[in-house]
């Protein structure tokens, strides 16, 4: 259980989730949403991460629009259509709430 300090200080809980965007067309940006995190809620701060993120995609956003589900925001970048592989990503939720 992670809860915010008595300094203000938000806490974190981490989770790695598989996901698979699907194709994504060139310069445009796809929500990957209902991504499963039942501790999350909406107003939390949320960080993502991939180790092996394709060249040209972008994490350009993460929020929650409906409690207990990230949505995912990813950016291509590039000329071309981009079909990432699905992949753990490392989601980080940040919350002035007790999480556990």
């Amino acid at each position: 259980m992670l809860k915010a300090s008595p300094s203000g200080v938000m806490a974190g809980i981490q989770r790695t989730v598989n996901v698979n965007p699907g194709n994504i067309v060139a310069n445009v940006s796809l929500d990957v949403a209902a991504i499963a995190f039942a501790e999350v809620q909406i107003g939390d701060t949320i960080l993502a991460s991939a180790a092996a993120l394709e060249a040209g995609l972008v994490i350009s956003n993460c929020f929650c629009a409906v409690a207990g589900q990230i949505t995912m925001r990813l950016a291509n970048v590039t000329v071309g259509a981009i079909d990432p592989v699905a992949q753990d990503f490392r989601f980080t939720v940040f919350s002035g709430r007790v999480l556990r």
